[in-house]
Order: structure tokens, then sequence, then C-alpha cells
């Protein structure tokens, strides 16, 4: 079943960024303990008032009104300053007149959100000119320091509302301990964090995170080494003969209920056109029936109220209903519809620039060591198409462990008979060695790699 080495890139995004930047960012330098928290702090500047307390007004309107796009006016009441991580950890500000103090433990990435009522009117830009969409996360490691993040302005961009504070990004890449290039490459890969800022995503007019709630919409990607298992058998392959084989996307969710759903469908920003498969792309399990245009993907329910939902399965060489154009998933809302009545929205939900050359994406190169039918140790080198000398480089070290919050490998017979394959961690060092747990009853024919980076995104290689 070719899904399943999709069930571990999934099981470690849900791991991965837990782990992430548990021993810094690539810093140098003193900081506070491992373990311990920051402090971040701002100020709301000129046309921006920053509330005490949620208004009666302001509440009943949040039942009611329904979300907008991020955007800020002249003249605007924030209720609450957020924090979150990937894992959706939600951190509620500390409010004094026009300031507001965070306190984030350390071993995270955040993404910091200006509210009013249930909508998100701003979002925090260290640096709206470095990346994708600008510097987005914040990471807090073990040699961060505290952050003034200055003056807070708002300015409109094409996808949302842009916050920047008047302390500058060097300033703020020394706070919190960032080494040289780590923060270019946190520019180029944190448009994920936008979606984080969707706090009711069910529309309740509630924080879902007050609820016990959470609705995570990721995307994945895969790609094709364009060489085979036997290939890699003593050497290691080519990683410019990687090519780009798609996307899909997963609907992860803790809420009651969940694990009763029968039919889910996926509706992509107004006027974008995914190709592959055709949009609604609807995902469903045994009691949902055929559905037109719709692809059956990989449906899954853990019970106490979770669940995982696939829309546009495959990956690795075979990736016949993985989304394939446009290259760059398309940016903007996304509504979850389930059982044809109750409606999940999610803005801002973005993805880092995708092209033809894989220019900054981590590509992991493999080799085999045989015994016999036996696989017995799997070495890894990481690579990443640079587009200023338009070569390929091994990742350096600091950005590694900046940008992948964790990674494994899975090894398995040509079926992926869930009975038939071995897996482990990877080290997160631009080369690594593993030793591979013994094949028992099978002869591997398929290696997988599989990482998430640590803003919640997953990546995956397959060889056959």
């Amino acid at each position: 079943m070719k899904t399943l080495g999709i069930v571990r890139l999934l099981e470690i995004v849900a791991l991965g960024a837990a782990l992430a930047l548990s021993s810094g960012c690539g810093g140098s330098g003193k900081g506070k303990t491992a373990g311990s928290s920051i402090t971040v702090k701002g100020t709301l500047g000129s046309g921006i008032t920053l509330a005490s307390r949620d208004t009666g007004l302001r509440k009943v309107l949040g039942w009611f009104a329904p979300q907008r796009a991020y955007a800020a006016g002249a003249s605007d009441v924030i209720d609450n300053v957020i924090a979150v991580d990937a894992n959706g950890n939600y951190i509620l500000a500390t409010k004094s007149g026009n300031g507001f103090t965070l306190s984030l433990p350390q071993g995270r990435v955040y993404l910091v959100a200006f509210l009013s009522g249930m909508t998100t009117k701003a979002i925090y830009r260290a640096d709206p000119n470095v990346g994708t969409t600008g510097w987005t996360a914040l990471p807090v490691g073990s040699g961060s320091h505290d952050v003034d993040l200055g003056m807070i302005a708002f300015e409109p961009s094409a996808l949302d509302t842009v916050a920047t504070g008047s302390t500058d990004p060097d300033t703020l890449s020394t706070a919190l301990g960032l080494a040289p290039g780590v923060r270019d490459a946190i520019g180029v890969w944190d448009a994920a964090m936008q979606r984080l800022a969707n706090v009711d995503v069910d529309g309740d007019g509630v924080f879902d995170f007050q609820e016990g709630r959470r609705y995570d919409l990721t995307l994945h990607y895969e790609f094709n080494p364009n060489d085979t298992f036997a290939g890699i058998a003593g050497s290691f392959g080519d990683p410019s003969a990687t090519t780009y084989a798609g996307y899909g996307y997963w609907l992860n969710v803790t809420a009651p209920g969940a694990h009763d759903w029968a039919c889910a469908t996926l509706t992509p920003p107004e006027g974008s056109s995914i190709g592959t498969g055709g949009f609604p792309q609807t995902s469903y399990n045994s009691t949902c029936g055929s559905v037109t245009n719709a692809t059956e993907c990989f449906y899954s329910s853990f019970g106490g109220g979770g669940m995982s939902v696939n829309f546009y399965c495959g990956s690795g060489s075979a990736p016949a209903n993985l989304a394939t154009s446009p290259y760059t998933p398309p940016a903007g809302t996304y509504v979850v519809t389930v059982d044809g009545a109750t409606h999940y929205t999610f803005r801002g939900v973005t993805s880092q620039t995708i092209d033809a050359n894989l220019n900054n994406l981590f590509i992991p190169t493999a080799k085999l060591t045989m015994s016999g039918a036996q696989v017995t140790r799997l070495d890894v080198v990481w690579w990443k198409h640079d587009p200023s000398s338009g070569s390929w480089v091994q990742v350096p070290a600091a950005e590694l462990a900046a940008i992948v919050g964790s990674a494994g490998f899975e090894i398995a017979d040509q079926y992926w008979d869930v009975n038939a394959r071995v897996r482990g961690d990877l080290p997160l060092t631009p080369t690594a060695s593993v030793n591979v747990p013994a094949q028992s009853g099978f002869t591997g024919q398929a290696l997988r790699i599989s990482y998430v980076d640590v803003f919640g995104y997953g990546y995956g290689v397959e060889w056959r």
C-alpha cells in the first residue's frame, strides 16, 4: 500500500516540531538554561489600541460576524496578542497600557499574531523583505535572550497585514542567537507558520485552544530521486537527479466527535486551480460512498476525538494522485467541509516557493550497506540547490538544525506491507550513519526518508 510510506511521514510530523531547536538555533554565546523561557515584548504604535480586556460587544460579534481575511484598518483595537508554535501551543500575552509581554519557553518556534475578536488583524514579520513572505518565525532556542520588538506598526501586504517592529532584524537575530545564514534560511522556509494564526477554525466564536480543540492543515511535498533501491546499494545517488513529484494535504484534528466523520472535502483558495484529481478533493471512509471527481485517500481515526485525513495521496516514484500544478501550492483560504454541512476555514495557508530547480529545499541522498539481502546500515547526506551559485551544496549544520525538526527512515518490501518494514530515526547532521534493524521475514526493496520542518510541513523521498 503506497500510503504506508506517508503514514511514517505523518508520525514524524506529529513528533518533529517538539524536538526543534532543543539545542538552540545554531547560535552561540551565553543564553538562559535549556527549558527556561524568554520574554518578548512590544508596544503598539500610533492608530492601534490594545484593549485591556474583551468587551461584551466584541465577544457577541465574534459569534455572528464571519471571520474576514487578515486586514487592519487605519484605527484598530487589538484584544489579544498571541504566540503559537507548530504543535498548536498558544500563549496569550499579558497587557499593560499599549504594551504586551509574552513569556515563550525555549526549544520552540513561534508565530506572533494580533487579534481583534476571532479575527487575525496582523502577523508579525521580523523582516518583511526576506524569503517567500518575510521572516515570520521567532525561533527561541537555548541561546536566545529577552527581546524587545519595539514599536509595532501595521502595514498591508498582498496576502495579509504585516506587523513590523522598530527593532531592526540584525538586533533581533543577535538576541535570538541565530547563526549567520540561518536567518535567511528561516525567511525562506517559515511561510508555513502563517496558517497557525487561525484561532477559531470551527467558527463557533471561541478560541479553539480554549476548548481543547486543534485543527491543523499541513502540506507534504514528495520528491523522486530518479534512482532505485538497488542503485544506492554501496553508493550515493546524485542529488541533482532529484525531481519534484508533487504535494498533498494533511488535516490533523483533535476535537470531540472528529473520529465519527464520514466525508471530508477540501476546497482551495477561490480562483485557484490545482492539477491532478481536480477540486473539490474528497477523502472518505467506507461509509461515505462514491463521490464525483474524488480521489479516495488515507483516512485514519485514532479515537478520543483524534483523526487525520489525507487529501491527494501517493508519493515517490508513483505520484498518481499527488497535486502537480502549480508547483507552489496556492496561498490563501482553504475550506474543509465535513459530511456536507460543517465547515472548517483555514486562512493564510502558505507554502515556500517551489521551482523546477528545487532551490533551497533540503534533499537527502542515501547509501545502503548490504549483507546478502539484508540492509545493515544507512548513510545519508543532506543537500540543497543554492540559487546564487547554481550548484548543489551540502546543507550547513546550523541550517539543518534550525529548519528540520525530525527525520526518519523506513525500509519495506515492495508492497509496503505493514508487517514487512523496519524504521528508525535519523540524526540531524549534514552526514549521518545509522544501523538498520534486521529485516525479519522479508527482503527490503524500498527505502523512504521523511522529515518535517520545524514549522509543521512534511517532505519525503522514496527509492524502489
